[in-house]
């Protein structure tokens, strides 16, 4: 489905449309494992020259967000939480697509084992999603319950990292 967006990104013409589909494709190609192929990172560079030209705030998110979490894919867990952090720097409410970056910002601390900054990103993350009523990233840490479990920790004190 991912690759139909982005077809159908390009017949439209929609620039930020295929900016977004191009990042989106990008982050989903890293996740099946093979190698990283020039395809893969032509999709990196329209997503980041078509946000560089759109300038909205939006743009970068999507761009520096699909790349974050296309490293996140492959392993690669400092490049990804630079440009996860880039990504979830911007505002982000009102438009579709953050929820993911932010849950990819949470998950990267805890592969890189910064398991206090990684509760604290999660508590937050939390709350504001039950500030919104954001039911989406509420259920994605419902789910994942160990993530949970070492937020819980975290308010029992700091000894538990």
């Amino acid at each position: 489905m991912q690759t139909r967006h982005l077809i159908e990104a390009l017949r439209k013409g929609d620039r930020f449309q295929v900016l977004r589909a191009a990042a989106l494709e990008a982050g989903h190609m890293a996740a099946t494992g093979k190698p990283e192929k020039r395809s893969e990172l032509a999709l990196v560079e329209i997503s980041r020259s078509l946000a560089e030209r759109d300038g909205r705030p939006q743009a970068l998110v999507y761009s520096d967000g699909g790349r974050g979490t296309g490293l996140w894919n492959r392993g690669r867990w400092k490049e990804a939480r630079a440009m996860l952090q880039s990504a979830v720097a911007v505002p982000q409410h009102g438009f579709a697509g953050f929820s993911s970056v932010r849950l990819f910002d949470v998950y990267v601390y805890y592969f890189l084992g910064a398991f206090r900054e990684k509760r604290r990103r999660l508590r937050r993350l939390l709350a504001e999603a039950a500030d919104r009523r954001d039911l989406y990233t509420s259920v994605k840490f419902a789910h994942r319950g160990g993530h949970l479990v070492v937020a819980r920790r975290g308010r029992a004190g700091a000894r538990a990292a």
